[in-house]
């Protein structure tokens, strides 16, 4: 496989070329790239004069990199039409058109709440929704910059458009953000800028919906704001199309495309924290899974006893879930909060649990006072059992993500999974005091299911963050020393305190790695990724980290 740049051939695999650390830019069923006129196939390159230049246009057509520009659009805007920002304009309109089919499907499907699909109210209602829930931004001298105001009693529409917001808003930036950047791209910069430009087609089309929508419905009365309209496209086509731009270089792994933005000694760090953050989402996968499907069933029992009407037909199976979906942050954040003492206020939950048929709310214990314990078995067993696994699975997660080696590190890195820990939960529950607030007062009714809150809802924002983060400090290093007694194995031994080092036996040299200290003039590791590099070469073929010079 030859560089496009400099005509050097490389090993079969080399994602970098050896001699000039240009990417490898592979072309499906040929292993060498044309860069100037009358190279023969099959034949290493010269590297003519201009060939540095004419690199960018050759790889405009290898495989897997961002659209061409067309050759109208580049005749009427000329040469200089960035590619990266043609490619957001494709992802956008690819993304108005899902959102359209999307809306057209639900308002056939629902109906209700969905009166009037325009052409870019699908885009413009999620929007709305899920800026209703985060950029509510006081202003002294002109209200608050609400997109949207959600009045009435509400119903099943408001659940929809709230969770349907956060779930598609996210994922259509992102898919959005991959799509307008090359995966060929090496830079993290380069990507995280190329995805980020779709924060601009994206505003600019909220901004003319917002003149064109007007919808007024028996649940949700849409007040556009022109200014939030604008605002929140670009601070979210912004972020997460950032996001998509670094799955697009590196997928799976866009956590180590931020630590190679960062210096380096701060990578260590990014890596314990990055993978602190995935033990968290692990974790939280796990908790709600099951603690959906216990309180899904807590539900259809209540419905089966008659204190749910209809529960049994598709439409109130549907209500269920997003009932429980809803909720999932109170059902987590008060069971944390319950594990350290919490009680019932008289009259009801301290975080206001959704209360189902006569005086029982979802799981199962009644809401005329005192306290939990003796009503609740499925309650502490998913409220404290659970976020604890899911704790020891964030520690593990993040040491094994660190390659923490020490027990010293062990501990450093599972006190890290704390803080991801609390933000994750304090959003949450700042999320289901929103929710409660945007659906006029905790009130929601739809196929039999009823969820009201007439009890008082008292949220505690501050427990719901420094709780956590004890509760996922200690968990973390717990998770963190199991995967260091597991890296030990059965039989190894913890050396005593002082020098921290698994008693490992040495890793036999293998001839051609560089471990071997006879073979030292053959080969040696890159100090950056540990790949074996051929003396000479003076960039590394894995990850392009120039070598130092022998």
């Amino acid at each position: 496989m030859f560089c496009i740049r400099c005509g050097h051939e490389n090993e079969v695999g080399a994602r970098f070329c050896s001699r000039c650390g240009t990417p490898v830019l592979p072309v499906e069923g040929r292993d060498v790239v044309e860069v100037t006129s009358g190279v023969s196939e099959g034949v290493p390159p010269v590297v003519a004069e201009g060939a540095v230049g004419a690199a960018p246009d050759v790889e405009s057509y290898a495989q897997g990199l961002r659209p061409v520009v067309p050759v109208w659009l580049r005749e009427v805007v000329g040469s200089g039409w960035d590619r990266a920002w043609w490619g957001a304009l494709r992802a956008v309109g690819v993304l108005f058109g899902v959102g359209l089919v999307l809306a057209l499907v639900i308002r056939f499907a629902v109906g209700d709440g969905w009166v009037v699909v325009g052409a870019v109210l699908p885009l413009y209602k999620l929007a709305g929704l899920f800026g209703y829930m985060f950029v509510r931004v006081p202003i002294r001298l002109g209200g608050s910059l609400d997109l949207v105001a959600v009045r009435g009693g509400g119903s099943v529409s408001v659940v929809v458009s709230l969770v349907g917001g956060f779930v598609v808003m996210v994922w259509a930036l992102v898919a959005a953000g991959r799509y307008a950047v090359s995966s060929s791209v090496g830079d993290v910069r380069e990507a995280m800028v190329g995805g980020a430009k779709v924060g601009v087609p994206f505003a600019a089309l909220l901004y003319v919906g917002s003149f064109l929508v007007g919808v007024t419905s028996d649940v949700v009365s849409f007040v556009p704001s022109h200014g939030a309209a604008l605002g929140v496209g670009l601070l979210w086509g912004l972020v997460f199309g950032a996001v998509g731009g670094l799955r697009a270089v590196r997928r799976g792994d866009w956590v180590g495309l931020v630590a190679e933005a960062v210096p380096s000694r701060y990578r260590l760090w990014v890596d314990a924290t990055g993978g602190a953050l995935r033990g968290v989402a692990n974790g939280l996968w796990v908790t709600g899974i099951v603690v959906l499907v216990l309180v899904g069933y807590l539900v259809v029992e209540s419905g089966a006893a008659g204190d749910l009407a209809d529960v049994g037909g598709p439409v109130g199976v549907v209500a269920v879930i997003l009932a429980g979906l809803l909720f999932l942050p109170n059902v987590v954040v008060d069971g944390l909060l319950f594990a350290h003492g919490g009680t019932m206020a008289a009259g009801g939950t301290m975080l206001g649990l959704p209360q189902v048929g006569a005086g029982f709310n979802l799981l199962g214990f009644p809401t005329g006072g005192g306290s939990m314990v003796g009503f609740a078995p499925w309650y502490v067993f998913a409220g404290v059992l659970i976020p604890l696994v899911a704790v020891i699975v964030a520690g593990h997660t993040a040491a094994a993500h660190a390659r923490v080696r020490t027990v010293e590190d062990a501990r450093k890195v599972g006190l890290r999974v704390g803080v991801p820990y609390a933000v994750v939960l304090w959003a949450l529950a700042a999320v289901a005091r929103s929710t409660v607030d945007a659906s006029g007062g905790g009130h929601l009714y739809s196929a039999g299911v009823r969820i009201d809150g007439q009890f008082a809802v008292g949220i505690s924002l501050v427990g719901a963050f420094f709780l956590p983060l004890i509760w996922g400090s200690v968990g973390g290093m717990v998770g963190a020393r199991y995967y260091l007694s597991r890296l030990a194995g059965p039989t190894g031994q913890l050396v005593p305190a002082g020098s921290h080092r698994i008693q490992t036996p040495p890793p036999s040299p293998v001839p051609g790695d560089g471990s071997d200290p006879t073979d030292g003039e053959k080969a040696r590791k890159c100090g950056e990724c540990g790949t074996p590099v051929p003396v000479g070469n003076r960039f590394c073929f894995t990850c392009g980290t120039e070598q130092p010079a022998v």
